[in-house]
């Protein structure tokens, strides 16, 4: 019979927990706001609508999660997508509030900002990555903003 090492054998523990580790999912309430984003970076008001009452339903059984509630079912109640756009920033802050409150949700997120939204007042936006995608212009400009803040995960 072989003989292994201690530190073969340790090597192999991590290996193998590693490989059956699984990988951590997003929270939910994140996971429907970042639908809700992508649904205004295609600017496709009815998607967003749909994202929208689907993260107010998440964010009414989350505590401290009122103003998110409010904000989502606000943008779910209408198929205009500019004034869904207006009340995106407000549920984007109310959701950095509670990032920055401690970051419950143990992610790493990207808070971006683009200077010309809103004629030129600004307003931000949270995303799961660096890359910019503009949920306030689409297409028209998609790549505009730039990563101000990257909030960790715990």
């Amino acid at each position: 019979m072989k003989r292994y090492t201690p530190t073969l054998l340790i090597a192999l523990v991590i290996i193998l927990g590693a490989c059956s580790g699984e990988q951590q999912e997003t929270d939910p309430v994140l996971a429907q706001y970042y639908s809700l984003k992508d649904a205004l970076v295609d600017t496709n008001a009815e998607t967003a609508a749909k994202a929208s009452a689907s993260l107010a339903e998440v964010a009414k059984d989350t505590p401290g999660m009122n103003l998110v509630t409010d904000y989502a079912t606000t943008i779910a109640e209408t198929d205009n997508v500019e004034a869904q756009r207006e009340t995106f920033e407000l549920l984007s802050m109310a959701i950095y509030d509670a990032l920055t409150a401690g970051n419950p949700y143990g992610e790493t997120v990207y808070v971006q900002f683009c200077p010309m939204a809103f004629d030129n007042k600004g307003a931000f936006w949270l995303s799961s990555n660096e890359e910019i995608f503009n949920p306030y212009f689409g297409d028209k400009m998609l790549k505009c903003g730039v990563v101000k803040e990257t909030i960790s995960g715990l």
